[in-house]
């Protein structure tokens, strides 16, 4: 999903599913109304990754900035 630019709020959510994609493990974005899973391809799991941060990238490729604030924000984990 992409955010552009238009002055409005958008509910969002970045959840990984350890045992999603019949246990390979999975990735899903939800912006707003749009739902994007992503399936990890076997052995990605084994690899030993951490989810310790993510990145937002602009859609301008003339190096401009975007102000983006974050509210209400939660966060949750599961040993």
């Amino acid at each position: 999903p992409h955010i552009y630019p238009d002055g409005q709020s958008h509910d969002w959510m970045f959840e990984y599913s350890p045992t999603g994609a019949e246990g390979r493990g999975e990735i899903v974005v939800k912006l707003d109304d749009q739902t994007v899973k992503v399936p990890l391809a076997d052995g990605h799991k084994t690899v030993g990754g951490r989810f310790d941060r993510f990145g937002i990238i602009t859609t301008w490729i003339d190096g401009n900035s975007q102000d983006i604030f974050f509210d209400d924000l939660t966060y949750t984990f599961k040993q």
